[in-house]
């Protein structure tokens, strides 16, 4: 049973991540819908092994560097000199 929650929960996962990447909910829905129906991803889903975990948690890393790559950075470094004030 768990490997079929935490199938739900990745095809839920892609279409946050299609929404983030393409910013169209479309996109988003039928990447969804392809990935729930895909034949491999319905064996993974309901066996009882442990290679759903690994999807799920290699979309979450993929979706955490989208996220940090589009995050303007603004901040100025701060470079440490050693001149008398």
């Amino acid at each position: 049973m768990p490997s079929v929650v935490v199938s739900t929960l990745t095809v839920l996962a892609m279409y946050r991540v299609a929404l983030a990447i393409y910013n169209v909910e479309r996109i988003a829905l039928w990447s969804s819908i392809a990935l729930g129906t895909a034949l491999e991803f319905w064996y993974i889903g309901h066996a009882v092994v442990t290679d759903g975990y690994f999807i799920s948690l290699f979309l979450r890393d993929f979706y955490y560097s989208i996220e940090v790559s589009l995050v303007k950075v603004t901040a100025t470094w701060f470079t440490p000199t050693f001149a008398p004030v």
